[in-house]
């Protein structure tokens, strides 16, 4: 399912963008000292808000949510 993120969501978002990294990092052996602009590490709430404060009006935050996600995971 493709839908926009209501502002609500954005804790939920943030939590699934790190998860989702965090594979990579484990993979490749990135941690937060040798790689802090990664991805996994750089995404939290603060920066979240400021990249989608700086996008035009027209734009909206779209992120694709399996059915099968859950924030508990």
């Amino acid at each position: 399912m493709i839908r926009e993120v209501k502002r609500e969501e954005i804790p939920d978002c943030v939590s699934l963008i790190k998860k989702a990294f965090l594979t990579v990092a484990d993979e490749f052996g990135f941690t937060e000292e040798n790689a802090p602009r990664f991805t996994a590490f750089a995404t939290n709430m603060e920066s979240f808000l400021e990249q989608s404060s700086l996008l035009p009006s027209s734009y909206s935050v779209v992120l694709w949510f399996p059915s099968s996600y859950r924030t508990a995971n």
